[in-house]
């Protein structure tokens, strides 16, 4: 049954035996992280020699001079728009290194096609009467 459907007396009852079910999972006691998109502990023992490949000053410098120990250029490092290039197949130029925020980046997207249309020319999707798109979610 509906809640907007219920007597006060039944609102009531229910209302005490969500009470109760609160309080029984509250005494467990529960140390819960319901936090998105952190990786286990096996995910991230995979990476740990990354964090001492790197022994010398030297190699953080990119091809172009840039100090990758820095935060980055506009569009992204060179090198790292280089080597996708070669994994995806496509030229470097149409590659755009960002931030590891993808909710970031998903924002940006429709903000910009939201303000100025996702192509040059086109009309910005705030000015059309309706918009559809495919979201794709979990970020």
């Amino acid at each position: 049954m509906k809640y907007s459907q219920m007597s006060s007396e039944q609102l009531q009852k229910e209302k005490e035996l969500l009470e109760q079910e609160y309080l029984a999972l509250k005494n467990k006691n529960l140390s819960l992280d319901l936090s998105r998109g952190k990786p286990g502990r096996a995910q991230l023992d995979i990476m740990t020699d990354m964090l001492t490949c790197l022994s010398q000053n030297d190699e953080c410098i990119a091809e172009n001079g840039f100090d990758c120990r820095n935060y980055g250029l506009l569009d992204g490092i060179p090198d790292a728009k280089k080597l996708f290039s070669e994994l995806l197949g496509i030229p470097a130029k149409n590659i755009f290194v960002a931030g590891n925020s993808s909710l970031n980046l998903m924002y940006d997207s429709v903000a910009r096609a939201m303000l100025y249309g996702v192509v040059d020319g086109d009309r910005p999707w705030g000015k059309l009467d309706s918009v559809k798109f495919i979201c794709p979610a979990p970020g």
